[in-house]
């Protein structure tokens, strides 16, 4: 027979049972909220961001997507841990899809943005920034839109309605930003309306603060000769562009033709549009268009045309059309020739910089302007003959260097080349094509005794002067063949090193 509880032990029970019940009712108001979580954790971070990122990440996984976005936000900026940008667009995106549609604005920023972490992915960048205008009409992300359609980088993204339709839009809702009038100005670029281009770029300019109307108005300037920002563009870009008399544009399409690498080489339509450029005061484009009609390229030889765009380049001090000018005067081509003049104008040249190429003209010119008589072209090929057969001697009876024998006789037969004779023109030609090997064409020299060295871009000129005057030579597949693999090595060293 069981005792009988006893009125104490009741009592004690019950007082255990009430007890239990207050403490399990009560855990739960002691234990915090996600949001109670993240309140701490932004107090913490105003003071130690490194200790906040713990309470952010607790409150995280309790649901919590501003924590969620704040994480993503330390990742991007390195801020109280190390910068992480593949790790801030993870946390970005669980922000999303925990129902937080503020992150997809920063998400599109990740994409669009450069970052040796994390390279630009612009298609990417297109669809979260999309998503935040549909789902928050984000004005941020209409600006990356714009940003992207008329100004990133990769011109294969650029479009000149969509960045016009965002660009719009951001101008209306913020009519006191420059910013957005810079927006507009770039997509009016894209769009190719170069006249309200202007009138954007003119409004932000009046919009800005002191400090940044300067960087404004270079950009204005650009825009007025047709240059986008940033200054690169499509193929049919570019052509549109040049027919709508865009400068930056006619001269790019004429680089494009000009260049023999180019699989679209067309000197003929490199001629044109140099000439459209021209015509249009671009001095540049002057210096190109002389030397194609100088030369014969794309078109027929005018030394006359030749004459007239170094002059007017030269008179407008571009070091450029220094050389060329002289050179005409030295074989009177388009221009009486003068040695005097052609003197001055390779000094010029020489010390504006522009000493490649040239020096080797400019001793002959020097040399010979000491002359009493103006020598012809004839006279001047027979003494250099007769210095290449036996003239190695000097007054004194002592052997000249192979270098200066090599320049002497190179200046006769370079002046009587450019004075008309066809004999001269074919050993200048030789001289360029074999370099050292010149007067032992089948031995090797030493390359410290002088001597020209090899340069199948002047061989080539040479060869095809004497091409037009109906001389072929066996060796010019050679110097052409030579010169664009010059080009190409000279390319890739260019690409790779980024100087020229």
């Amino acid at each position: 027979m069981k005792p009988k509880p006893t009125t104490q032990y009741i009592h004690l029970t019950l007082l255990f049972l009430a007890a239990s019940v207050c403490l399990a009712a009560a855990a739960p108001k002691n234990q915090e909220s996600a949001e109670e979580i993240y309140e701490r954790a932004m107090t913490v971070f105003k003071i130690d961001p490194e200790a906040a990122m713990s309470l952010f990440q607790k409150s995280a996984k309790l649901g919590h997507t501003e924590s969620m976005l704040r994480i993503g936000h330390c990742f991007e900026t390195g801020t109280g841990t190390a910068s992480n940008p593949k790790t801030a667009v993870q946390w970005y995106k669980k922000s999303v899809e925990a129902g937080n549609p503020a992150a997809l604005v920063q998400i599109g920023s990740l994409y669009e943005s450069d970052n040796k972490k994390f390279p630009p992915d612009y298609a990417e960048a297109i669809d979260w920034y999309e998503q935040a205008v549909t789902n928050t009409a984000s004005l941020k992300a209409c600006a990356g839109l714009a940003r992207i359609y008329a100004a990133c980088p990769d011109p294969a993204f650029h479009n000149g309605p969509k960045a016009l339709l965002y660009a719009t839009v951001l101008a209306k809702k913020e009519p006191d930003n420059p910013e957005s009038f810079d927006l507009l100005a770039a997509a009016y670029m894209r769009n190719l309306e170069f006249a309200n281009a202007l009138k954007a770029a003119s409004k932000a300019i009046l919009l800005s603060p002191l400090d940044e109307a300067a960087d404004r108005r270079a950009r204005r300037e650009t825009y007025e000769n047709g240059v986008p920002f940033p200054a690169v563009a499509t193929d049919e870009w570019i052509q549109e562009a040049a027919e709508l008399q865009s400068m930056w544009a006619m001269l790019k399409l004429a680089d494009a033709y000009n260049d023999p690498l180019a699989e679209r080489h067309n000197p003929e339509l490199a001629r044109l549009w140099y000439e459209k450029a021209a015509e249009n005061g671009d001095l540049q484009a002057q210096v190109q268009l002389g030397t194609m009609c100088y030369h014969g390229i794309g078109g027929d030889v005018n030394f006359e045309k030749a004459f007239w765009c170094f002059s007017e380049a030269a008179q407008a001090d571009v070091a450029e059309a220094y050389a060329p000018l002289a050179r005409m005067y030295v074989g009177g081509k388009g221009v009486r020739s003068d040695f005097k003049l052609a003197k001055e104008w390779y000094q010029r040249a020489v010390d504006a910089g522009e000493k490649n190429g040239i020096q080797n003209e400019f001793s002959a010119i020097r040399q010979l302007d000491k002359l009493q008589d103006a020598p012809t072209a004839d006279a001047l090929y027979e003494a250099g003959r007769l210095l290449e057969k036996n003239g190695d001697a000097k007054a004194d009876g002592t052997k000249m260097t192979y270098s200066m024998l090599t320049s002497r006789i190179y200046s006769y037969y370079w002046v009587a080349a450019e004075l008309g004779s066809t004999d001269a023109m074919r050993a200048v030609t030789e001289m360029h094509f074999y370099g050292p090997r010149y007067f032992v064409r089948e031995g090797l020299l030493d390359k410290k005794s002088g001597g020209l060295a090899v340069n199948y871009a002047k061989a080539l000129e040479w060869y095809e002067e004497l091409a037009r005057k109906g001389i072929h030579l066996p060796e010019y597949a050679r110097a052409k063949e030579g010169h664009l693999q010059e080009l190409a090595a000279r390319r890739a060293k260019y690409q790779k090193t980024g100087r020229k």
